[in-house]
């Protein structure tokens, strides 16, 4: 494996700082992936059930992409800003992930390192396993902190934050506007969406406006009853 190339913290840490951050970073990475689950039950869920329970099944790597295909397909139910806010956040938790591996099977050890007569490591770290690298040998590659893993869980928190403030506007939205006379103007603001970024034609919008209206079937990604308005009114209000 690689190894790092910035030098290790001179100070370490007690045992039960490396424990304690620990099990909060990785809380709040768990924290993460739940907001995660949540985007993609939503989006899933009611149209998609098996899609949602192969997304619970799958390693991570495979539901990071599952996550983009899914948010590729109902890119309608979100602003712009939302999904790039989204997208984002996905490629910042994908850059953190190893970061995450490390503290999550790294063992905590005292360790003390002097070179040249100067003590350049000191105190508890979390290193990697003891037989990592080679046979009763730590392969240096990393030597976190009670600090640099609460830096971890700042940028963690942080980013899950981001997500979920898009995430949540979008659901809001959507539930907003069923409670309320503006869901039937924010189903033809979705299907004009979907024009606009290439996924339905025209006339294919106009076959599902008329579809919505004859039907009561919500042609939107969750989809549900709704009253009857006429297509030409919700393409005017576009």
């Amino acid at each position: 494996m690689k190894k790092s190339t910035k030098p290790p913290p001179s100070t370490g840490s007690t045992p039960e700082e490396i424990y304690m951050a620990v099990g909060r970073a990785l809380s709040w990475w768990e924290g993460a992936e739940d907001v995660l689950m949540g985007l993609i039950r939503w989006l899933c869920q009611e149209s998609e059930p098996t899609a949602f329970a192969a997304y619970v099944a799958s390693p991570r790597s495979r539901r990071t992409a599952m996550l983009k295909e899914v948010l590729q397909r109902y890119e309608a139910a979100f602003s712009r800003e939302e999904l790039d806010i989204i997208r984002a956040g996905l490629k910042e938790l994908d850059q953190l992930a190893a970061t995450r591996n490390e503290i999550a099977h790294g063992h905590c050890s005292e360790f003390r390192s002097v070179i040249d007569g100067a003590v350049t490591m000191s105190g508890a770290y979390l290193l990697p396993s003891l037989n990592e690298g080679h046979w009763h040998e730590r392969d240096m590659r990393y030597a976190h902190t009670a600090s640099t893993i609460a830096d971890f869980e700042a940028q963690v928190r942080a980013v899950r934050w981001r997500i979920f403030e898009a995430y949540d506007a979008a659901r809001m939205r959507r539930q907003e506007a069923r409670n309320g006379s503006g869901y039937k103007l924010d189903i033809a603001r979705q299907i004009c969406r979907r024009v606009e970024l290439g996924q339905m034609t025209p006339l294919d919008a106009e076959r599902s406006l008329t579809n919505f209206i004859g039907t009561n079937v919500d042609p939107s990604p969750e989809g549900s009853s709704v009253g009857t308005v006429s297509a030409g009114s919700l393409l005017r209000h576009e």
